[in-house]
C-alpha cells in the first residue's frame, strides 16, 4: 500500500446539481425518506401476537401450526393431486352407477304376465309372450312361486313347460326380465 505524503489532502468531490438526472433525485429523496420512517416503526409484541391470533383464527388446537395441519393433510407434498385423484374416482364410480342404472331402467321388465288362459287341465307347455333372460323368470301358480324342479323355461322357444299340468281355474302366471 502506498503511502499518503502528509501534504496531500483528499478533498472531497463537488457534484453541479445540473449534472444529477431529477428523476434519480427524487427516487433517492423518496428512499431516504423510507429509510428514516422504517427506523421509527416498531411492532409490540401484543401486535404481533393479535396477528399470529387472526391468522390462527380459533382454529381448534390439534390444527393450530402448520406442523399439525401437514400430518392432518399426511404430509402430502401434493395434496390437491392426491384430492383431485380421489375425486376423479369417485366421479368415476358415480359414472358407473349411473351408467348401470341407466342400463336396469331400460330392461324390459314383464311383471306378471297372466298364462292362465291356457290351462285347461292338460296343457303342460304354455307360450311366453317375449323371450326371458336366462335365469330371470320365475314362475308362479296361485300366487305361490314354483321352482326349478316343477318348471323349466326355455328362453328360446319362450315356453314354459310343467311336468304336471296346471289344473283349470289355476291362476299361472310368471315375471321375468325380456331379452331386448
Amino acid at each position: 500500500m502506498s503511502k499518503l505524503r502528509a501534504n496531500s489532502q483528499i478533498m472531497p468531490a463537488t457534484i453541479s446539481r445540473e449534472l444529477v438526472d431529477p428523476g434519480f433525485e427524487a427516487n433517492l429523496v423518496k428512499f431516504a425518506d423510507d429509510i428514516a420512517s422504517l427506523s421509527t416503526v416498531k411492532a409490540s409484541i401484543s401486535y404481533v401476537d393479535s396477528k399470529v391470533s387472526d391468522l390462527i383464527n380459533s382454529a381448534p388446537e390439534a390444527l393450530d401450526t402448520l406442523k399439525e395441519l401437514a400430518d392432518a393433510l399426511g404430509n402430502d407434498a401434493d395434496f390437491a393431486a392426491t384430492v383431485t385423484t380421489a375425486l376423479t374416482t369417485q366421479d368415476n364410480r358415480i359414472k358407473a352407477i349411473e351408467d348401470d342404472t341407466s342400463r336396469i331402467m331400460a330392461q324390459d321388465i314383464v311383471s306378471a304376465e297372466d298364462l292362465s288362459a291356457q290351462v285347461d287341465g292338460a296343457v303342460v307347455s304354455f307360450d311366453i309372450a317375449k323371450s326371458p333372460r336366462v335365469g330371470s323368470a320365475q314362475v308362479f301358480v296361485n300366487g305361490l312361486a314354483v321352482f326349478e324342479d316343477s318348471v323349466t323355461i326355455d328362453e328360446a322357444t319362450k315356453k314354459a313347460t310343467f311336468v304336471t299340468a296346471p289344473q283349470i281355474g289355476d291362476k299361472v302366471r310368471i315375471s321375468y326380465i325380456a331379452e331386448r
